[in-house]
């Protein structure tokens, strides 16, 4: 052994044996007791660095590291006792290990990224399980299970013999760690190069097969495959699967297999299977979360597949057994899609939007382990911003779409506390619902908070004008006022955003015909800037940015050397000149529309769009182009933001410079 290791072992072993003035929680961090004990009361007291001195509130988020290896995270308000910030912190029984980090509004404390830590000790003055361990997990990122930008990089990267060292300390010292530190044990003692770590490993693996528990089989399958030992790995593998062929590791294959099904009625048919035979619990579904599965995915799956067959009748079964995540991802297949698409009636649409957003609400405070290192208010807050956004603006629409206005408009004062008038379909809904209703007052308000985060459509921005004409007695001052309610940062952003959209380069020429069957080219608009919109019908954000594209049109009506061309493209269906033209009027947009040419042997009309795309290494639709005086392509812009007002000043602004 080098002089090296030896003295990483004694200095490993000092650490143990004197850790609580190692621990660097300097004069900041002082403990009541001295030497905490798992599952008794802690009294915390931190004086705060110079940063928080004038801090109103400070809270303390305490990480634990428990006997299975696994950390979760707590919070505790502190309260000012002359210079220190005071605590009480109640220790769960199972932790081994405890890690602070202090905060005051956006100001976070971790000792400089040195970490606040502290070891913990059972009753009978012995470190707990898991306490060694994880002060070495926390500093080596190689080997995973760190705290997430918590330590910083002069703190972090301790050696592969310092690591195998704090292993070492854990199976010495705890028996009960034996088993889920086995396969750390052998991986840092390889990489640590450690004498006779081969013979430790066989060791290891001899105690492992003795034991002969799924935990301790599934560690020695994981050592073969490590270690390259391939038909031992194959034969462990064999013995857990007639040994537990309804444990955890069975139920990981079997659902790798179903999963990879392409016949729907054979997976369904496997799906079903799991839920009636494998029996699901917290330490399952922890273990599936390290392949990147878990149980919800079945329930999905299987509605998903129901679906696709139109029925919806196992939603109400289904949906109560899956976590939030799982909840969040079907509201936007099963309703929010074809809600989108208008593919089903939203009067049928609603109950099963009802039944997802009542389990959704009611899992608030269910913090599923892929977010452990979130506080459970830090969840809850995340959760609710992801349920307003992602769930309570389709929901909002479809309740007031069948005349459930009055919770629509609860849900949509509710979705605004975190979408702050970011989302103009939500805003525009409760314009119309406040409009209806004759609620002056807070109509105002939400129009004039939308110009602000310029979130507007066209019918909002005629509201407004009415509302100031009623108050003011006529439109004379309007333009002004308007303008005034703007946000003033507006302007540079938008002159940051068209930057990202400039391209040079040659207009193709081209040829397509209108609706009327009348040929529209090219050569004949030389001398104007023109704007093409190629969109399709199959299209939801192509169709969701025409009110914004309304808006430009209508800006220009009266300047003959501004045109506007909308070209349908990219269609398969035979009858796609009528369902892009029937579109167009229904919609009573104002859009001269054209069609793209079919190349000879396509199954699709996109001779031009496909040449566009090529020209410049891009792809997708909605694609917009604006084109100089001279033919030169000036600006090309993909996707649509979600705002029509915002969209409107962009196309406005990129013709205006066109025309320079």
């Amino acid at each position: 052994m080098t002089s090296k290791c030896l003295f990483v072992i004694l200095l490993s072993l000092f650490v143990v044996n004197s850790f609580e003035s190692y621990a660097q929680n300097g004069d900041q961090l002082k403990f009541s007791p001295e030497h905490p004990v798992s599952g008794d009361e802690l009294n915390i007291s931190y004086q705060p660095i110079s940063a928080m001195k004038d801090a109103k509130k400070i809270k303390a988020i305490i990480y634990t590291f428990n006997n299975n290896f696994e950390w979760g995270a707590k919070e505790i308000d502190l309260s000012p006792s002359g210079k220190d910030w005071k605590g009480v912190f109640q220790i769960p029984e199972e932790s081994g290990f405890l890690a602070f980090k202090f905060v005051a509004d956006t100001i976070v404390d971790t000792n400089n990224g040195e970490t606040y830590v502290s070891m913990l000790r059972k009753k009978d003055g012995r470190l707990a399980p898991g306490a060694y361990i994880a002060w070495g997990l926390l500093r080596a990122p190689k080997y995973g299970n760190q705290i997430p930008e918590y330590i910083s990089q002069k703190a972090v990267g301790i050696s592969d013999s310092a690591m195998y060292h704090w292993v070492d300390m854990e199976v010495q010292n705890r028996r009960e760690s034996n088993i889920p530190a086995s396969y750390l044990f052998v991986q840092t003692a390889r990489n640590a190069h450690i004498a006779n770590a081969e013979k430790r490993g066989a060791k290891v693996m001899s105690f492992l097969l003795s034991e002969g528990s799924e935990n301790a089989l599934i560690q020695a399958q994981k050592i073969a495959v490590m270690e390259g030992r391939t038909d031992q790995a194959d034969s462990i593998l064999r013995a857990i699967e007639i040994k537990y062929p309804k444990g955890k590791f069975a139920l990981r294959n079997k659902m790798r297999e179903v999963f990879s099904e392409r016949d729907m009625t054979k997976k369904q048919s496997g799906l079903l299977e799991l839920i009636n035979n494998y029996p699901v619990n917290t330490e399952t579904e922890i273990y599936l979360n390290g392949f990147s599965q878990n149980y919800s995915s079945i329930y999905q799956t299987l509605l998903l597949i129901d679906a696709v067959n139109k029925r919806y009748d196992n939603i109400s079964t289904y949906v109560p057994q899956m976590s939030f995540e799982s909840i969040i991802g079907l509201f936007y297949k099963i309703v929010g899609v074809p809600h989108m698409r208008k593919d089903i009636p939203d009067a049928e649409l609603l109950p099963y939007a009802q039944i997802m957003v009542r389990e959704a609400e009611g899992k608030l405070s269910n913090k599923p382990y892929s977010y452990r290192f979130l506080t459970d208010q830090q969840w809850k807050e995340q959760a609710e911003k992801m349920l307003h956004s992602s769930i309570y603006e389709t929901y909002v629409n479809i309740l007031k779409n069948t005349d459930n206005k009055q919770e629509a408009l609860k849900y949509a004062w509710t979705a605004q506390k975190t979408l702050d008038y970011t989302s103009a379909p939500l805003n525009e809904d409760m314009a119309q619902m406040l409009s209806e209703n004759k609620d002056n007052q807070n109509l105002r308000s939400v129009l004039e908070k939308s110009v602000y985060k310029n979130k507007m459509s066209e019918d909002m921005q005629n509201m407004l004008k009415a509302l100031y004409k009623e108050s003011h007695g006529s439109y004379e001052g309007y333009e002004a006022y308007y303008q005034g309610l703007k946000n003033p940062s507006d302007k540079s952003e938008l002159l940051a955003d068209i930057e990202k959209y400039k391209v040079t380069g040659k207009m193709p020429e081209w040829k397509l015909t209108d609706a009327t069957g009348k040929v529209i080219s090219s050569e004949e608009l030389k001398g104007k800037v023109y704007v093409l919109d190629f969109w399709a019908s199959w299209c939801v954000p192509c169709k969701a940015s025409f009110p914004g594209m309304k808006m430009a049109v209508e800006h220009y009506k009266d300047q003959k050397d501004v045109v506007f061309y909308f070209v349908d493209t990219q269609e398969t269906s035979a009858n796609y000149k009528t369902m892009a033209t029937s579109y167009i009027e229904k919609n009573d947009f104002p859009f001269h529309l054209l069609f793209d040419n079919k190349k000879a042997g396509s199954k699709m009309n996109d001779e031009l769009v496909s040449k566009i795309m090529s020209s410049y290494t891009t792809s997708g639709i909605p694609l917009k182009l604006v084109i100089d005086k001279t033919g030169n392509i000036r600006f090309l812009s993909i996707g649509y933001k979600g705002s029509p007002s915002g969209l409107a000043d962009e196309i406005i602004e990129m013709v205006e410079q066109a025309k320079l």
